[in-house]
């Protein structure tokens, strides 16, 4: 008996169908899978090319040469921030990883945050994938070693844990207690956070029942010690100064944190039009995320959220680098707010997915232009610095090495000693950058403090923020430089790498006198 097979158009799209369904059941369990696993070899890359800069090596000092208590009460006071990312690197150093390895740690970090988003949340698959990928998880606070880096694994352990706070209390506010250990914006947010947590355990805690109080408890007491830690000291200088009141800084911070411009491919820093329209896509992207948090009956904590942040950059600061904790914290409220979807209308949906789609793709250009930028160029001149002058004081141990400027600091972890006979008298340690008025004076890259480094007679000056002046502060430089004999050595440059374009340079440069012979060639 022959059997005649129909091979028609309507054949042809059973088949279809049907191949892609066999397609999707294969294909798509794997995906988050194989994504984390090119995000992992991505990160090992970009930990052998970065070049550490000055704010990622005076953690590491502050670890090296600070006791636990030091470290707790003193060194992170001028920091402006709590303790618990140099107690980590601190255990780092104690099972042995060098200055080298850094990066391990943040990567480590950013990729649980990644798997925890890969394996965990509720967004659908390509958004997933897409958001492991995001300029934060797979750049920013991942080959760049700061504290940020806990805030990429510890919002997603938290949105994770949010369903069952109430039946695992001490286990949530003990993330709720590290975030607000992470950094001062990483505080800010936790309030709202711990607001929330307390208004959830008010029954519990009319019935005295013990775990609520313990969380409770718990809690309050890791906040306290973040506030003591990060109090400023009464003598604390910083490189910016004090900062006015600014609605427009919050707003640009927001715009960092999810779309910054429009002309999204360009390797250059946004211009005028297309910030303000990143700012206008940035508030398209945020609001269907509020109203998906009301939606869940979670306004309260999104607006308590949204409005610690602005309003703490608004009021105290903010820089480029602070603006991840937002785009982190807005993905926790999406996560935790995410079964809200299906209450809301199709064209609510359709927009809060189009959003969080346009911002994913934005970031992810983000990161593939930083990618591009730091594959081709180093983010800082510091380390190539070092390893020219391990060169020369092997050669000639008995010279003398002076530093000017905060940014110089940045040589001193490739040493195990204090390298600058200008800094604490020459004494071993500690080797980190003190932010004191009183302390440390010298270090201000003025003319005024040039020319009495240079009076001193040191073999060599390291010189950390020379490009940052203003042109006729470096023509004075220059200027003192000829008067004392000293001439430039070595130029190693370096340029802070923000979403593919250069943020600030940071270049270091070697002063000696002129009639000493400089082995390493000026670059």
């Amino acid at each position: 008996m022959t059997t005649v097979t129909d091979h028609g158009p309507a054949a042809d799209a059973i088949d279809a169908r049907r191949w892609a369904a066999v397609l999707s059941r294969r294909v798509q369990p794997a995906a988050p899978s194989l994504a984390f696993v090119t995000l992992v070899l991505l990160l090992a890359v970009g930990g052998h090319v970065h070049r550490p800069w000055f704010d990622e090596a005076q953690a590491w000092l502050i670890a090296r040469d600070a006791s636990p208590w030091t470290l707790l009460a003193h060194a992170v006071r001028y920091e402006g921030s709590p303790g618990l990312w140099h107690l980590l690197l601190q255990a780092a150093q104690r099972l042995g990883l060098p200055f080298k390895g850094l990066w391990l740690v943040s990567s480590c970090l950013s990729a649980l945050g990644a798997w925890l988003v890969l394996f965990r949340s509720p967004f659908p698959i390509a958004l997933r994938i897409g958001l492991a990928f995001s300029y934060f998880f797979a750049f920013q606070y991942a080959v760049v070693a700061r504290s940020y880096a806990l805030d990429a694994a510890l919002l997603p352990l938290i949105a994770t844990l949010f369903p069952g706070r109430g039946r695992a209390p001490v286990s949530y506010a003990a993330l709720l207690g590290l975030l607000a250990n992470c950094n001062a914006h990483s505080f800010i947010i936790s309030v709202p956070l711990a607001v929330e947590f307390a208004w959830t355990l008010r029954g519990d805690l009319s019935a005295r029942r013990a775990g609520a109080a313990a969380a409770l408890a718990l809690c309050g007491l890791l906040g306290l010690a973040a506030a003591l830690q990060a109090w400023p000291p009464a003598d604390i200088s910083s490189p910016s100064g004090h900062r006015s009141f600014s609605l427009l800084r919050a707003a640009l911070l927001a715009s960092e944190a999810v779309v910054d411009r429009l002309d999204i491919f360009s390797m250059q820093p946004p211009t005028g039009w297309s910030r303000l329209g990143g700012l206008a896509v940035t508030a398209a992207v945020i609001t269907p995320i509020g109203l998906l948090s009301a939606a869940a009956g979670r306004a309260r904590l999104f607006c308590g959220v949204l409005a610690a942040f602005l309003g703490f950059t608004a009021v105290q600061f903010g820089n480029l680098w602070h603006s991840g904790v937002l785009w982190l914290a807005l993905l926790m409220l999406a996560w935790i707010s995410w079964e809200g979807r299906s209450r809301a209308p199709a064209w609510r949906q359709r927009w809060l997915i189009g959003g969080l789609a346009v911002a994913v793709l934005c970031q992810d250009v983000a990161t593939a232009k930083a990618w591009f930028r730091e594959i081709g160029k180093p983010y800082s001149g510091a380390p190539a610095g070092a390893e020219a002058l391990k060169v020369r004081l092997l050669a000639h141990p008995l010279e003398t090495v002076a530093g000017l400027g905060d940014r110089s600091f940045g040589v001193q972890p490739w040493f195990a000693r204090n390298l600058f006979a200008n800094y604490r008298g020459g004494a071993a340690g500690p080797a980190y950058y003190v932010w004191s008025r009183t302390g440390s004076p010298p270090f201000t890259p003025m003319p005024r403090a040039w020319d009495a480094v240079l009076a001193s007679g040191y073999d060599w000056v390291v010189v950390g923020d020379l490009n940052l002046l203003a042109p006729d502060k470096r023509a004075a430089f220059y200027r003192i430089s000829a008067a004392r004999s000293y001439c430039l050595k070595a130029a190693f440059p370096g340029a802070i790498n923000w979403k593919g374009y250069s943020e600030e340079p940071d270049t270091l440069v070697l002063y000696g006198r002129c009639a000493a012979r400089w082995a390493i060639a000026t670059r």
